[in-house]
């Protein structure tokens, strides 16, 4: 496996210099070579932090709350920012239908 094989595996895409290097065939020294393990390895630390923090079971909570907060401002909000009477007047009139269908159902059942 070449280096550049290597570090496009470790780091994802090649940047230009490795892409130019590679397509000249013109050789790199170890320190080179050093080098660009060493920048692959501190992007490759610094992904692994950013997915170990996104997994973090707060991260994920705080993240699942603003997307629920999100999805309800746009259901109960104009792209303008205006209430939406006739969506939140419809959930609360299906609401109460619940509340008074179970209230009718447990006074005939006792």
């Amino acid at each position: 496996m070449s280096t550049t094989a290597l570090c496009v595996i470790v780091a994802g895409e090649p940047d230009e210099r490795e892409a130019t290097m590679a397509n000249s065939g013109q050789s790199r020294s170890v320190t080179q070579i050093e080098a660009d393990l060493r920048a692959s390895r501190a992007r490759l630390a610094n992904t692994i932090d950013q997915l170990a923090f996104r997994a973090q079971p707060k991260e994920i909570v705080r993240r699942e709350k603003a997307s629920a907060r999100q999805k309800f401002m746009e259901a109960t909000h104009t792209p303008s920012g205006e209430l939406r009477v006739e969506r939140i007047a419809a959930v609360l009139a299906a609401v109460s239908a619940v509340f008074i269908a179970a209230g009718l159902l447990r006074r005939h059942s006792g």
